[in-house]
Order: structure tokens, then sequence, then C-alpha cells
């Protein structure tokens, strides 16, 4: 009886201990959920809460922009609207591991394509691509439109692929909304303002005369180095590029709007003039998304089939392109020689077959002396050290004809540009010469230099060359 009582006291005893126990453990959890947080530790819920649409807008595209700066700051022609606006990004001061931050790019194509501000890389002798994560590029422009302000620009030697910015369809705004520019202000990257999209469809005059009327105005803070970045929705979508600010009226920027900004690169983001493979299609966007051929190149595999000019494009390969014009060139221009592929118009019922070619490049100096009589050779090492010139490759002047010599251009100038395509090489001069057609005159730009009491003068040269 004695044993039976002293096991049920030690079974009274095990179940009371395991009892306090559990009613302990209980206890300290409820006290740890419900006492003050750790002042230094975000909760989810503080997170979520901060994480507002502008910061998931920002998170969206901040990998996509970056950063251009130089190591040397030269002055070029740019285009006539500036002299209203507040072009403090050629007075951007030198930063020790960088140099001159110039403004900003959005890379717009995952092989290392970027848009930015025409006026900004006209300043620079090399260009630096920096990145979000830190890395760090050479980068060349290709091409650039002075008077709209748009320039495309290369990344040297990718490494891998970059992320990519994406576009609205052209009739996707609305008056009022919250927009957010990005850019580099004074050299701070990837700096943001917010504000609202105050205007669409605003007009620019200089001295009586309209250079824009389709321009994006905003409120949002628009700094000297924020041009050629990029002016994006809530959505994370790029609506425009920020170019200016007035100088008599702060807090009015502007940017150029994503119709006028696609509709330009659809003149260089293209087979022929990114790769060595000829189609023949030059599209277009109208304001309602609709996507067109806006010209079919003589003598092009394009050329050859069905397809003519204003017809509208339904598919490219089954993809529908609508109000995506960038989309459509990134799609174009990896296109392959030799590997057929299928373009739907809606004026024609069936797909109509576009065979891609391979693209024979003559030689350069050659097209120039029949073309141009222009004696042209490229810039080597040796001639840049002696020279002492501050570029890394180059096509100079071996010979002048007396009509260009009129205009001050001499023998070791560079040409730096025929029509908008930047030069150099001899191969970006055949380029141009054979994608030139019927055209009967083609504009050139030249670099005059000459050193004077150590330092080295540069002068721009424009002149027109008419086409034999």
């Amino acid at each position: 009886m004695e044993t039976q009582k002293s096991r049920f006291g030690l079974y009274f005893f095990i179940i009371l201990f395991c009892f306090a126990t559990v009613l302990f453990f209980s206890l300290l959890h409820h006290r740890k959920k419900h006492q003050a947080p750790d002042g230094r530790k975000t909760t989810e819920a503080e997170l979520k809460l901060r994480r507002t649409p502008v910061v998931k807008a920002i998170e969206t595209i901040v990998p996509s922009v970056v950063n251009l700066s130089t190591s040397r700051i030269v002055n070029r022609r740019t285009a006539a609207w500036l002299t209203d606006t507040e072009d403090g990004d050629r007075t951007t001061g030198p930063r020790p591991e960088r140099g001159h931050s110039i403004g900003a790019g959005c890379i717009i194509d995952p092989a290392g394509l970027i848009v930015t501000s025409a006026h900004v890389v006209s300043q620079a002798t090399e260009i630096i691509v920096t990145l979000k994560d830190g890395r760090r590029f050479r980068a060349f422009p290709i091409a650039e439109d002075v008077q709209n302000d748009i320039a495309l620009l290369r990344i040297d030697k990718p490494r891998g692929t970059f992320p990519v910015i994406h576009g609205i369809q052209p009739d996707d705004m609305m008056l009022g909304e919250t927009v957010i520019a990005v850019g580099s202000p004074y050299g701070l990257d990837g700096t943001v303002t917010v504000g609202v999209l105050s205007g669409i469809g605003r007009t620019l005059l200089r001295n009586g005369k309209e250079l824009f009327r389709d321009l994006l105005q905003t409120d949002a803070a628009v700094h000297p180095g924020n041009s050629g970045g990029p002016l994006i929705n809530l959505s994370g979508r790029m609506i425009g590029m920020n170019m200016a600010v007035r100088r008599d009226t702060p807090g009015i920027g502007f940017a150029i709007p994503m119709l006028r900004l696609e509709n330009t690169l659809a003149n260089w983001m293209l087979p022929e003039f990114l790769t060595s493979v000829s189609i023949g299609i030059i599209p277009g966007m109208k304001p309602d998304g609709t996507i067109f051929i806006r010209k079919i190149l003589p003598g092009s595999p394009a050329a050859s089939t069905k397809l003519n000019e204003n017809m509208t494009i339904k598919e490219l390969n089954g993809w529908a392109p609508h109000g995506d014009l960038l989309e459509f060139l990134r799609r174009l221009v990896r296109l392959k020689a030799g590997k057929p592929f299928e373009v739907s118009v809606r004026e024609i019922p069936a797909p109509v077959i576009v065979t891609p070619a391979a693209i024979h490049r003559s030689d350069g100096a050659m097209f120039a002396n029949l073309k141009l009589s222009l004696s042209l050779e490229e810039l080597t090492p040796d001639l840049m050290k002696a020279l002492h010139y501050p570029f890394a490759s180059g096509v100079i002047v071996a010979d002048p004809p007396e009509t260009l010599s009129a205009y001050g251009v001499s023998r070791g100038d560079l040409l730096i540009k025929l029509g908008q395509q930047m030069i150099y090489n001899l191969n970006d001069v055949a380029r141009v010469l054979q994608d030139s057609g019927d055209q009967p005159i083609l504009p050139a730009s030249f670099l005059h230099l000459r050193s004077s009491s150590g330092k080295l003068e540069m002068k721009e040269i424009h002149v027109v060359f008419r086409l034999r």
C-alpha cells in the first residue's frame, strides 16, 4: 500500500513539473511576443508600410539606369534649345574615382545599348558607364540626333547581359499622375525626385521657331546631371527621358516622350546599323501604338517581297508588337542571316517570309574617295601618340580637297560623324556610304585639333557633302 502511494506521488510530481514547465515557456513566449521590439530592428509590418509604390517603382528600374562620366570635357555643338535651358551638366565638378560625371542613361538592350541625351555625350572624349552594382565599362556613341537631343551608346566589351528598362504605350499617361525622375545630378548617382506629370504635349520655342511640340512637363526636380535619365511612372515604366529645366522658371522640368524617343531609335537599332545583316525594314510607331513600316531599304531582302511602306505590322514571328516599338527593335536586331522569319501585316492575308542576308562591307577609304572625294585613314597608336590625340580610335583626313579646306578642315582632323552615325573606323564609313542609297547629300562633322601652349584646342566643323 505504501509503495502504491509513493508511486502515485511520484506520478503527481512529474505531471505537476511538466505542467509548470509548459506554463513557464508559454509565459516567456507571450512576453517576448508583446514586449517592445528592438529599436534597431525593422519589423515586417514596418517594411511593408515603408515600401510605397514609389519605392517599388524605383527598385524596378534602378538596375537599368547608369551614370555616365568622362575623364575629359570638350565643347561641341549642341541643340538650339539648350541656350534657353539650364545646361548645368557642363559644369559638374571632377570626381576623383571617375572624373567628371556628365549625366545618366538607360539600358535599352541586354547587349549593352544605352540611350541618353546627345548634349551629355557631346562633351566627352571617352565615356565611362557605371552600373548600380558598381561595375564599370567603357562605352562609345554610335549615333546621335542633335536636334532631338538623343544619342545611342554601346558598351565596349560587355560581359554577360544587362537589365533593360521598359517603356509605356504612347497613350498610357495620365495628367497629374505621380512620376519619378532618376539621374545623377551634380555627380550624385541614382538620385530620385518625385512629382507629378504636369503637362503633356508642351511646345518649346526659340526665336519664334517651334523646336518641340510634344514634350512632357513635370514638377519633379530635374537638376543638372539628370539629363539622359528616365522619367518613370509608379509601374516602374519609362514615360520619357529627362532633358532640361527652364532657367527662368525653377521647378519646371521637361522630358522627351517615349514616342519620339522610340521613333528616333528606330533609325539606329537596326541589323544593318548594328550588325552585318540586311533585312531592310525601318519601323515606326503611331500615337495609338500602331507599329508600321516606315521605310523599305532599296535592294534589301524586304524589298524583294510584297511588303510596302506604311503597311501595319501585326506580328513578328507570332509576337504582336502593338505599342512596344523598342521590343520590336530588340527582336529585329537579333535575327540571323539566312534564317527566314515571318512578318504579318494587315494589308496582306498570309504572313510574309523574309530571309535576312549577310552584308559584305567594302573598303571605307575607297568609298570615301569615290563618293566624297575625300582621302581618309585610320588613326593608329603611333599617330595618336605623335599627334597627342586623347582618343582610342578614329578616322583622320589624309588629304583634304580644296572645298573642305575652305571650311577649315585640314590634314589630321578627325571625321567624327557622317549623317547621324559616329565614326570610329573605316568600316563605319563604309556602312554609312553603302546605306546612303540615292540620297543626294550627307552631313558630316570634323574635329579640328591643334596644340597651343601645351593645351589641346578642339573645334567642331560641320559640312554637307554632295554625294557622287
